[in-house]
């Protein structure tokens, strides 16, 4: 059995089979499996773990420029009115209580999650450890979110072992995006691919419009704060997550 006591991408094989007579005179080997590799994904925290509220750990989830009635959560009855679709229409409330019942529905949840993980924030020797939190903490965020049936994606401008380029997966919530996630998230390598400051602007390209922000790092250049500052006067949530011990941003 292998116990994976470490994230990460790792090389196994070539296998080679050895056997010999009872003297060991004659040898012979072969090669019996082809170079394989191994995934092992970020641990997961629950949002009490990570010290966020457990509902919503990043914010709000819905935009208040676009509420529309989700009909896939109901959240209880209202009065019938003339307006009402007769989709709508509760009909087996309606039989109870004798007069016309609409089902409540609660608004759409239309924004989506882009979390961001600046990599070269970690850039000395010393902060391997939180580094692995904040890979863990991502792949956290994104499971919660995904689980409440939000679009999540993932960015960052770190090498990945297997092709060497960062980390681009836009939001979505397709059934293997949480699969996907981890296995980008795994394969992140503590080494950058650039400066943070110059990937956001392709990570928030690709992340598209409607989506809340949530950047991860050991701390911020100025550069990175006055992007976010500027993206937040235009009406887009942003989140700053800070791993270890360094200061807030101000």
């Amino acid at each position: 059995d292998l116990v994976c006591r470490r994230r990460g991408y790792y090389p196994i094989g070539p296998a080679r089979l050895t056997s010999a007579d009872v003297f060991g005179l004659f040898l012979k080997s072969r090669i019996a499996a082809a170079p394989d590799r191994l995934t092992v994904y970020p641990r997961l925290y629950t949002m009490r773990d990570l010290g966020l509220p457990a509902r919503q750990p990043l914010g709000a989830a819905r935009d208040p420029r676009r509420l529309f009635d989700d009909p896939s959560r109901p959240m209880g009855l209202r009065p019938y009115t003339p307006e009402t679709p007769f989709k709508a229409v509760a009909w087996k409330a309606t039989a109870r209580s004798g007069t016309l019942q609409a089902k409540l529905y609660e608004p759409t949840v239309t924004l989506k999650t882009a979390l961001f993980l600046a990599v070269d924030s970690f850039a000395e020797p010393a902060d391997e450890a939180a580094f692995e939190l904040a890979v863990s903490a991502m792949a956290s965020i994104a499971d919660h979110d995904l689980g409440h049936r939000r679009p999540v994606g993932i960015f960052a401008n770190g090498r990945q072992a297997d092709t060497g380029g960062p980390v681009l997966l836009p939001p979505g919530r397709a059934p293997d995006q949480r699969l996907l996630i981890l296995d980008h998230l795994a394969r992140l390598e503590r080494a950058p691919t650039g400066d943070f400051a110059a990937f956001l602007d392709l990570g928030l390209a690709a992340a598209g419009n409607g989506a809340t922000l949530a950047v991860l790092g050991k701390s911020f250049s100025a550069a990175t704060l006055l992007q976010l500052q500027e993206r937040q006067r235009r009406g887009t949530p942003v989140i700053l997550l800070v791993a270890g011990d360094a200061p807030l941003p101000r």
